[in-house]
């Protein structure tokens, strides 16, 4: 049954056979797959599944239910592709049937490429695998606190190289769309605003792009209570400054900030991260 099943976990979780969808309609099944899609080919341990789905007050049949679950799934996508481990339980998935999969190998293979135009074709093979925020329909705050947060936090990364990539091959007005859509799924994340801007400037709209500085700035001092930080500054200061501001490289962009100047602001609603899993009994 593994030869016909494809996964993503890339915008919604899905699942298909043939071309097919396969509905896994129970939330309880979802978290499970995911937690396990994941880390494919890997055990995660019972205690962690438990977690994901129940969080730090799991019910007194929380194992036996689990292994219900893992029947369940069984079921429906075969004893050879739900398996279990020593230490728990694992998907089996081989090739590229996990756009995870996918989008990791052409991820790596952009990061290590030093011409422009092959760096850009890459990262846009890599964001083809990525349809959208991970596991926007998986209702486990664990799951997206942990390893959905790295996830997550690899595509944002991974969508501002890309628009990076884009951007020095000339192809400012190409990567508007997306670059508009992560500002407003991610308002509060400045490196994403900054890209923005830069990407409407080299289009020839600078009066966007600084109409966008300033919505960029409302957000944060509606929300957050602050001011934009250092790179969102940098960016509105080189658009005010015009062409002479460019040709410092020769590219018509600004450099790309390093990731350790990105700031990224929580939401103020966000919580703190949970407490340490719970610890049961060893995997049955």
């Amino acid at each position: 049954m593994l030869d016909d099943l494809q996964f993503g976990v890339f915008g919604p979780l899905t699942i298909r056979r043939n071309g097919r969808a396969v509905e896994i309609p129970q939330a309880k099944h979802r978290v499970l797959v995911a937690a396990l899609l994941l880390r494919a080919n890997r055990p995660v341990t019972s205690e962690e599944l438990m977690q994901q789905l129940w969080g730090n007050d799991p019910p007194p049949t929380a194992r036996k239910t689990l292994q219900g679950y893992i029947a369940r799934l069984r079921k429906v996508l075969g004893a050879e592709v739900v398996v279990s481990r020593a230490s728990g339980y694992a998907i089996v998935t081989d090739g590229d049937r996990l756009d995870l999969d996918r989008f990791n190998h052409a991820l790596r293979q952009a990061e290590t490429v030093d011409d422009p135009a092959e760096r850009a074709r890459l990262f846009r093979s890599a964001m083809d695998e990525a349809g959208g925020t991970p596991l926007v329909d998986v209702p486990s705050e664990y799951l997206r606190q942990g390893d959905g947060a790295a996830l997550v936090e690899r595509w944002l990364n991974a969508t501002e190289n890309w628009a990076d990539a884009e951007m020095a091959v000339g192809r400012h007005a190409e990567v508007l769309p997306r670059l508009r859509a992560l500002v407003s799924e991610h308002p509060f994340r400045e490196s994403a605003w900054s890209r923005l801007m830069k990407a409407l400037y080299q289009a020839g709209r600078q009066a966007e792009a600084l109409g966008t500085y300033q919505e960029a700035r409302r957000v944060l001092a509606d929300e957050l209570g602050v001011d934009p930080g250092q790179e969102l500054r940098a960016a509105h200061r080189q658009i005010l400054a015009g062409p002479a501001a460019d040709e410092g490289d020769g590219s018509g962009s600004p450099r790309p900030s390093t990731r350790s100047a990105t700031r990224s602001l929580p939401s103020p609603s966000r919580r703190a991260s949970p407490s340490s899993p719970v610890r049961t009994s060893s995997p049955g």
